[in-house]
């Protein structure tokens, strides 16, 4: 297995993006299984609704989407760090450095 370079701005990335993927995949799986334990092959008549829809798609399709919504507010809001990026190129041959044209 190859070594991660040991920028603190790329391990940080890297384990942003796995946990949304794995948010994504959770809520993916959830909510097929769900749907297809609950909603397929069923005789219409046993089918029952929440507010006037059908049971499978309120906790199939809308509790996992308003959960998805709320991890995200989280996620954005006090998981992912703002990290300083250094001084942008422009900057350093601004100042007197060789600008290599």
């Amino acid at each position: 297995m190859t070594e991660l370079p040991d920028d603190p701005l790329y391990r940080n990335s890297l384990r942003e993006s796995l946990v949304a993927i794995g948010a994504w995949a959770v809520c993916g799986v959830y909510a097929i299984t769900y749907c297809f334990l609950d909603g397929y092959g069923r005789d219409p008549a046993e089918i029952t609704t929440v507010f006037g829809v059908p049971r499978w798609v309120v906790f199939g399709v809308f509790l996992p989407w308003l959960a998805a919504n709320v991890f995200s507010a989280w996620y954005c809001f006090r998981f992912i760090r703002d990290e300083d990026l250094g001084e942008p190129p422009e900057a350093a041959s601004a100042e007197g450095g060789s600008d290599a044209r």
